[in-house]
């Protein structure tokens, strides 16, 4: 499975093992671009995400600074083909989410939170 997620204003792919054997012809150029996901958070929100996220001090000083770079980023993979998936963070539960599946409250809790309800949502897009 290929998920794309976006985090800190980066686009990051995830891969995983298809099924053994490699396939007799590829139809991946037929394929539509696969679903992505972006986090996102509400304003009032975002001041709460800052302090819980290990790497806030690199994340955008203000929700509208972070909300410009987000749609960005959003416009761009639409234009590519992309269904972008908005996954909203919601700071009281995240941190509890985040240690349930082992990771931090910031970049890589993101990653791994954005990936988990795109493959809910979308399934194995390979």
């Amino acid at each position: 499975m290929r998920n794309t997620i976006i985090a800190n204003a980066s686009v990051i792919r995830t891969h995983h093992k298809a099924s053994a054997g490699p396939p007799a012809h590829s139809d991946f150029e037929d394929r539509p671009p696969p679903a992505v996901g972006a986090y996102w958070v509400k304003e009032e929100d975002y001041p709460a995400l800052l302090k819980l996220s290990d790497d806030g001090n690199k994340m955008p000083r203000t929700w509208k600074e972070w909300l410009k770079i987000a749609e960005e980023m959003e416009r761009g993979l639409k234009a590519y083909g992309h269904v972008v998936m908005r996954v909203h963070i919601d700071p009281k539960t995240f941190p509890d989410w985040c240690a349930a599946h082992g990771t931090s409250p910031g970049r890589e809790g993101r990653k791994k939170f954005v990936a988990a309800a795109v493959t809910e949502r979308y399934g194995n897009q390979i």
